[in-house]
């Protein structure tokens, strides 16, 4: 289910938002929760997503290239959907 303001945030982009990067750090067995999540709620808006093992494979570093626009709708439903996710920093991309 996708949040209201989700798609009303979806709606008002432009291709002038600035993107930024997301970090975050989730355990193995949420990796299809956390992909289902994004392609079937947020593709519009992910337009790169990269994850990699660390600590012997039991965690997964994460990192989302987004718009900012709508930032803290995918941050919220991140944490909804999985509680446990560990956040870092987020970077502009120039």
């Amino acid at each position: 289910m996708e949040p209201l303001g989700a798609k009303r945030a979806i709606r008002q982009l432009d291709s002038t938002d600035q993107r930024l990067n997301m970090y975050l750090t989730i355990d193995t067995k949420n990796v299809t929760l956390l992909r289902s999540l994004i392609m079937n709620t947020f593709a519009e808006i992910v337009s790169f997503m990269k994850i990699e093992p660390v600590d012997h494979a039991r965690k997964m570093k994460v990192c989302l290239c987004l718009l900012k626009p709508v930032e803290a709708h995918l941050m919220s439903a991140i944490m909804r959907t999985l509680p446990s996710a560990e956040f870092g920093r987020f970077t502009p991309l120039s």
